[in-house]
């Protein structure tokens, strides 16, 4: 496993010139299945074309359709937008371009021009723009009116409006308007005049405030009623057989009362208690509906517009169109429980205590052959809430603590769908508090209450509703066809992307970018297919594609080169930019003698020759991902380990250059005696082959040194090459940069098979005998042991992780364990350094085959001076010195990434792991703390050091309900912004990716 440069383009180079993102490659598989593994944390999208655009705020592109494409070619009715799009190939024709005070609108062709006479609202901004009757009507909708238009963009109906217009939501053909006094309108488009026409609304819709809104077309047949799917006559019986089970639990638990004097209230609260407290203990199943009697499911495809409505009190509701009746309720989802599940009787109560303050709903199908309704809410500190629906018949289920007060008549008008949420572990919100300690410096937080000063600002609550709707900016933007997924992009500081790729299981993945995005559509034309436009804070607009080749379905997006030749080893040349590689391919084995010579064997044809290996050493261009060199080995010489060395010459300035070295061992049987070669070879410049301008580097062998044994281990300390050949370790020099000449040696006490340094302090992992600190001395050239552990420990690698001023050691074993060892010469138990001092142990769970070091990256927090009304600037962490954290490579696949924390947050991250592994119900009841402890075959000496948390589990924590996590962190004197602060300042300490 290694990691390098990104190479980007002109465009893109600009857009990275920030932050120096960084790529992980590492070698996975066997023979014909190896390859090598491109991974990436962040999207880095593909640049074609970036142009000013100042005052930007929101964007939209409109595909338009030929009338006649829906009379004579193509018989669009009753067919979804993806199918329109698959028959008819449509580029987008305009570009609507919202800004604060104006609205540009361009003609999306060979070039965007801009449409100076036009019949489009220009004068003020754009609220939303869609397409109606599948793309034959363009809509505009702006603060004070409605405007639709025809395919050429000639307007055909202007609908005016009393109130102010802060949100729409367009679903061909409904329109669902959201007005800045909380209320909605519904307006629906004509299919033979081909207008616009306002719907009717019951008047209860209006009664209470709506903050966000959307409508919803249900392509997946899963929204359906009960009475669609369930014989009502069977339903009668089972509604009989719940009360029943209800009435006789309640007796029992007054008969059990009675006997203990234990009730502290009615068996009504017992209900109500029940029907509440059911966040994290209710599984997401799907009722056995397969007993009951199910019924012919086409009439409700009928029925595929719906309409959500999040309430200022906390409520969502879901509503059926075009009669807009209520067919779900859920009370309290400013909560953000586990499961959402329908309550049929209204509860005008509102949330007590603290809250999520959502700001954003959007009801959306996101799949990649098969789409799933997904419910995504966005909180006003930039948190992401996932639902998930999945078909599920009320009252079929005596214990569902949901229905129990629910009669027949009740349900069958309901919705049989419920919600469970998706758990994902980016955290996109912004930074709460200003450092580690409880200094908050934004008004954004779940906790804060407003002041008396805030409250008197605004006459009443209505004022405030207001103000607050006209502030609040759409950022969940949906998209059909990018790269050909589906999914929503959400814009702001840390942009993200939800998608489903081809194993329909949602995925979030951030975005790199230089500045926050204010705005983002799809954009597909002739110049970019299926791409995207986007408008960041300093007023440019960048025209990209998702990067072709990668992978979404897992937790970072991958792309693999398949190599069909095991891998063994991958090194990163940064002066050169390109990748060393060494790999075997299989060939005939044909023995020989001792001069090396071919021993001719007669066999029978039918016989075949065994295989042994070739290996060879590769050049890999990071442009292309091709081989534009190699350097095949002797025969039997395998390569067992390499290393980018940076090593003294006098061929440049610095005194030191890069060189690849690599150690071999040649492989004859037992009764031949070991030995091996040492390769330096330096990676030149040469004239490209025509036509392939990535073949410009190639080998250049300077040493091949000889030694008797395999070379098992390489490093580079302070300028000279360290070789590990079996116990015996050696300090060369590279002189004149055509041979190594030995300077100081050590031994140790059976075979190293790890060796990395840091300055002139080096740290070898042996095969059975743990690890060893040594030190190099220049004048008079010598190898000190400084300390080691006196344990048996069989090292599978080891690496440094730098806590300024503290210097500590990762070593990864073979029973899948990490160490975390420490030099503490003032310790008394260290034997004045002698003995290496145990601060932390944790189990994988898998072996670690590799641990790369990388600096730590440091949050960017608010500044603490700003004030509400100006614009925040942002600031470093306070610099508490160098830090470095390390990735875990592990043979079964995953990554792991161990780091350095602050004490103060060390202590506030174990007291809610505490709490989490108490609190929670984990699968199959397992128990997370004692998984982690350390397992080994030998018998302890010491006592297991617990100095590592488990990432795994805290990253649980924003995934809880709210009432969970107030609970947790009230238990351990923080709050949840504290938390979420600390888990964001982990979660930022390894983006490179």
């Amino acid at each position: 496993m290694a990691f390098g440069e990104l190479t980007f383009s002109e465009e893109e180079a600009h857009l990275h010139s920030v932050h120096k993102n960084l790529e992980l490659v590492s070698c996975s598989g066997h023979g014909q299945a190896s390859s090598l593994c491109i991974f990436h944390r962040n999207i880095n999208p593909t640049v074609f074309n970036s142009f000013s655009m100042s005052d930007c705020v929101n964007m939209w592109t409109v595909s338009c359709r030929n009338p006649l494409y829906q009379s004579i070619n193509i018989d669009v009715t009753g067919m979804t937008d993806d199918n329109i799009n698959g028959s008819v190939e449509e580029f987008d024709k305009f570009l609507f371009i919202s800004k604060k005070h104006s609205t540009m609108v361009l003609a999306c062709g060979e070039e965007l021009q801009e449409l100076e006479h036009s019949d489009f609202y220009t004068d003020g901004s754009t609220v939303a723009v869609g397409k109606l009757l599948s793309g034959i009507r363009i809509l505009q909708v702006y603060a004070h009116g409605v405007r639709l238009f025809d395919q050429d963009g000639k307007l055909t109906q202007l609908i005016e409006n009393d109130g102010l217009i802060v949100f729409a939501s367009i679903i061909d053909p409904y329109v669902l308007l959201l007005l800045d006094d909380g209320n909605v309108n519904l307006m629906k488009i004509d299919d033979n005049s081909r207008s616009l026409d306002f719907h009717s609304l019951p008047t209860q819709i209006n009664e209470a405030p709506t903050i966000s809104c959307c409508i919803y077309r249900d392509d997946t047949n899963l929204f359906a009623l009960v009475k669609d799917l369930v014989d009502v006559s069977s339903l009668e019986n089972v509604g009989d057989h719940v009360k029943s089970e209800n009435t006789d639990k309640l007796d029992d638990d007054d008969e059990l009362d009675d006997l203990y004097a234990s009730a502290e209230g009615t068996s009504q609260n017992v209900v109500e208690e029940n029907r509440m407290d059911i966040d994290d203990n209710l599984s997401p199943n799907v009722a056995m509906v397969d007993d009951l009697h199910l019924m012919d499911v086409k009439n409700s495809r009928k029925e595929k517009y719906w309409c959500a409505l999040y309430r200022q009190d906390g409520s969502l509701e879901i509503y059926k169109l075009p009669e807009f009746e209520e067919v779900f309720n859920f009370p309290h989802f400013d909560l953000s429980p586990a499961v959402l599940a329908d309550f049929n009787t209204r509860q005008n109560v509102k949330s007590s205590g603290q809250t999520v303050e959502i700001q954003e709903i959007l009801l959306i199908n996101i799949g990649h052959r098969s789409k799933y309704p997904y419910l995504i809410a966005r909180s006003n500190v930039g948190d992401i809430i996932i639902y998930k629906a999945f078909r599920y018949v009320p009252g079929t289920d005596p214990t569902d603590p949901f229905q129990k007060s629910q009669t027949q008549g009740e349900l069958v008008d309901r919705l049989a769908v419920r919600f469970s949420r998706v758990p994902h572990e980016y955290i996109s919100r912004e930074t709460i508090y200003s450092d580690i300690h409880d200094k908050p410096v934004s008004r954004k937080s779940t906790q804060q209450e407003t002041n008396e000063e805030e409250t008197n600002q605004f006459d009443n609550d209505f004022e405030k509703l207001k103000i607050s709707l006209r502030q609040t900016k759409k950022r969940l933007i949906p998209f059909t066809n990018i790269s050909g997924y589906t999914g929503v992009f959400v814009t702001g500081v840390r942009p993200l992307w939800l998608i489903c790729a081809h194993n329909n299981y949602l995925r979030v993945h951030p975005m790199s970018v230089d500045n926050e995005i204010k705005s983002f559509t799809q954009f597909h034309n002739v110049h970019c297919l299926h791409g995207f436009l986007y408008a960041n804070n300093e007023d440019v607009c960048r025209l990209s594609e998702l990067p072709k080749n990668f992978k979404y379905d897992m937790e970072w997006p991958v792309r693999k080169i398949m190599l069909h030749r095991s891998v063994h080893g991958i090194e990163y040349h940064p002066e050169m930019q390109v990748y060393a590689l060494l790999s075997s391919s299989p060939v005939e084995f044909l023995l020989k003698d001792e001069n090396g010579e071919s021993i001719e064997i007669e066999r029978d044809s039918a016989q075949f020759l065994p295989e042994t290996l070739r290996f060879t050493l590769e050049l890999i261009s990071p442009v292309t991902w091709e081989t534009v060199d190699r350097h095949e080995l002797q025969d039997d010489e395998q390569g067992l380990c390499i290393k980018c060395v940076s090593l003294q010459t006098k061929s440049t300035s610095s005194g030191r250059k890069s060189f690849i070295a690599i150690g071999t061992g040649f492989f004859r049987g037992e009764d031949v005696g070991m030995r091996g070669n040492v390769y330096v070879f330096e990676i030149i410049e040469v004239v490209p082959e025509p036509d392939n301008p990535q073949t410009n580097h190639k080998y250049k062998l300077l040493c091949h040194e000889e030694v008797k044994g395999s070379v098992t281990a390489i490093c580079d300390v302070n300028g000279y090459l360290l070789t590990c050949v079996g116990p015996k370790i050696f300090i060369r020099a590279f002189e004149d940069n055509d041979r190594l000449i030995s300077v100081a040696f050590i031994d140790i006490q059976i075979y190293a098979n790890s060796a990395v340094s840091i300055k002139d302090y080096i740290l070898l992992g042996d095969v059975y005998k743990s690890v060893w600190f040594l030190g190099f001395q220049e004048e008079p050239a010598k190898l000190v042991l400084v300390g080691k552990d006196y344990h048996a420990l069989e090292v599978s690698c080891t690496n440094f992780i730098i806590d300024e001023p503290v210097l500590y050691f990762v070593v990864a074993d073979m029973d899948k364990n990490l160490h975390l060892f420490q030099y503490a010469p003032y310790n008394v138990q260290s034997f004045a350094g002698q003995k290496l001092i145990r601060r932390g142990d944790f189990h994988v769970g898998a072996q670690v085959k590799t641990i790369l070091s990388l600096p730590k990256k440091e949050l960017v927090r608010r500044d603490v001076s700003f004030d509400q009304g100006v614009q925040p600037r942002w600031m470093e962490e306070e610099n508490n010195g160098y830090k470095q954290l390390c990735l875990c490579g592990t043979l079964d696949g995953s990554i792991g990434i161990i780091t350095p924390i602050p004490e103060k947050m060390y202590k506030r991250m174990q007291l809610l792991h505490a709490q989490m592994v108490n609190g929670l119900q984990h699968p199959a009841g397992l128990n997370p703390k004692s998984f982690r402890l350390l397992q080994s075959k030998q018998r302890l000496a010491t006592n297991p050091a617990k100095g590592i948390l488990d990432g795994d589990l805290l990253i649980q924590f924003p995934n809880l309900a709210l009432h969970r996590q107030r609970e947790m962190t009230k238990q351990i004197g923080t709050t949840i912004d504290r938390i979420m602060d600390d888990l964001l300042a982990v979660q930022e300490s390894y983006d490179y990716f």
